[in-house]
């Protein structure tokens, strides 16, 4: 695992850039279906298939963004936990992309390519993924140490929007009838009993410091 990480590490620098042509193929396919969705009936049927599997790996990133954060507060897998937060950020960054993409493929796509507004549709039926993809979007505008050096302590604030986030996209895979819902409710309640042994054992310690003393 250390190995791992230090090889990670040396070459951090290739592997943001295959992220980045990850974000730029994710916009070329999206842009290609808007172009070729009424025009071509392998494209109609692909951009289908592609929306339901970029919502399964949205699901997966923004798992894998959770994770240090869950294994730092049990405090085990360390090393596990380094190698993930090395690109936390892109991962992040990436969850948008295929949010966005899974939502263009399964339901906006179809009325851009048509020309018909889907604004009325998506607040009616869709409101909760809706809701979660604009958190995506808060979260990844202030990815940057931009953001964080100005944004100080509220920066923290807002990634915890991260978890309203999974709230809502467990009622949004609940109502598609996914079985992700259950993923992302392993993966939400996980957290929590993270954070109630992290204050547990931090409540301890501080306890055990004022009875030395």
């Amino acid at each position: 695992m250390k190995q791992l990480y230090l090889l990670l590490s040396k070459n951090q620098k290739k592997i943001k850039l295959l992220f980045l042509l990850s974000y730029i193929s994710i916009i070329i396919m999206y842009v290609m279906s808007i172009w070729g969705y009424e025009r071509f009936d392998l494209i109609k049927n692909i951009s289908g298939e592609l929306g339901e599997k970029f919502g399964q790996i949205t699901i997966v990133l923004l798992t894998a963004t959770l994770i240090p954060g869950m294994l730092k507060r049990f405090g085990i897998l360390k090393r596990l936990s380094s190698i993930l937060i090395l690109f936390r950020r892109q991962l992040g960054v990436l969850s948008f992309f295929t949010a966005i993409a899974h939502m263009g493929f399964n339901f906006s796509i179809p009325y851009i390519a048509s020309g018909t507004n889907f604004i009325p549709d998506l607040l009616k039926n869709y409101l909760t993924g809706f809701a979660a993809i604009t958190i995506f979007f808060l979260l990844w505008v202030t990815s940057n140490d931009f953001s964080m050096k100005f944004m100080g302590k509220w920066w923290k604030y807002l990634q915890r929007l991260s978890y309203l986030a999974i709230l809502l996209l467990i009622l949004h895979t609940l109502d598609a009838g996914s079985k992700f819902s259950l993923v992302l409710g392993g993966v939400l309640s996980l957290e929590v009993l993270s954070w109630i042994y992290y204050f547990k054992k931090s409540r301890n310690q501080t306890v055990s410091i004022i009875a030395s003393n």
